[in-house]
């Protein structure tokens, strides 16, 4: 038997922007230069596209009964995983998330080591 480990990925559920057949963009305007204008409550003024058909739609495709019950925020669970959810998204991340992550668990490992 060989060794293993973990592995550090962020995950997303996908359903949430492959649910509906057609799609609205929201664009966020520009100046002369290519910077983003201000609309001064914070945000950027945008403008609405047109409905165009969403490239990630699949009517086939259907979310599993235990997530439409269990997780109403779509929050990636180790079920996605092992259900092999088609909705489950997965990338690599940064080299700065890694070593956020790796600092978070070192510090729950002490914590955890002074409460035995």
């Amino acid at each position: 038997m060989s060794c293993w480990t973990h592995l550090i990925f962020e995950a997303y559920c996908s359903w949430s922007f492959s649910k509906d057949k057609y799609v609205r963009y929201v664009e966020i305007l520009r100046d002369e230069k290519g910077n983003w204008i201000p609309d001064g409550k914070g945000w950027y003024k945008t403008r609405t596209l047109p409905k165009k058909l969403n490239p990630h739609y699949n009517p086939k495709l259907k979310r599993p009964n235990w997530c439409k019950r269990k997780n109403k925020k779509l929050v990636p669970k180790p079920n996605c995983y092992y259900t092999n959810c088609p909705f489950l998204m997965m990338s690599e991340v940064t080299k700065k998330e890694y070593l956020t992550m790796m600092k978070a668990w070192e510090i729950l490992e002490k914590k955890q080591s002074k409460t035995i």
